[in-house]
């Protein structure tokens, strides 16, 4: 799948569908999408498998207590600091850096694979 990062939500849609029983039954298909805004988003959590280091998450918890876990990340460091500076920066009491920061009013696509 891939994970979006804008300035004001996180949003993840798979690669593949994963398919479901409708109400009456009936087998369907459909992609799994979720989209975070920031404003309700509670942590930022970089995580390690302590048996197999390789193996990096991303844990995110929203104020309602919904976690979502992520992986596979191309780049895994800049995900986890991609996603910990838009969180930082979309508090109320976040006084930006004085330096020049590029445009971050596009979407910056991280991919992972779930």
């Amino acid at each position: 799948g891939t994970l979006y990062i804008s300035t004001v939500k996180i949003a993840f849609c798979s690669d593949r569908p994963l398919s479901f029983k409708t109400p009456s039954g009936e087998e369907s298909w459909s992609y799994y999408r979720v989209a975070i805004p920031f404003s309700n988003l509670k942590a930022v959590n970089p995580s390690t498998n302590k048996e197999n280091p390789a193996e990096k998450f991303i844990q995110i918890v929203t104020l309602e207590g919904h976690e979502f876990w992520f992986m596979g990340f191309v780049n895994y460091e800049s995900a986890v600091s991609n996603l910990q500076e838009s969180a930082t920066r979309t508090q109320p009491d976040h006084v930006p850096p004085h330096h020049n920061q590029p445009d971050s009013s596009t979407l910056d696509p991280t991919a992972v694979h779930v």
